[in-house]
């Protein structure tokens, strides 16, 4: 399972791809509200879909905004958190 994310501006798209077809997304217009949401919408992307994070196999990224953006940063945390999750695992 690879959970992909895309950056554009102040919108921001969460998949979820198996076998390279996506099965499942959500989107949303950041307003200030990052550190907030990123996290549960990912939760709430993998629950609905009976995954967990331990299931992932790959983050993918997309990413176009300033990366001294707040929510570049907080993305990106959350990003390297999972990577670190999915080397440990193998």
């Amino acid at each position: 399972m690879v959970l992909t994310i895309k950056m554009r501006g102040a919108g921001i798209e969460i998949g979820l791809l198996k076998k390279e077809k996506l099965i499942d997304k959500t989107s949303w217009k950041d307003r200030r509200d990052m550190l907030e949401r990123f996290l549960p919408e990912v939760d709430k992307l993998l629950g609905r879909n009976n995954i967990t994070a331990r299931d992932l196999q790959e983050v993918r990224t997309d990413i176009k905004v300033n990366k001294s953006h707040s929510s570049y940063r907080i993305v990106r945390a959350a990003v390297l958190s999972f990577e670190m999750g999915i080397r440990e695992k193998r």
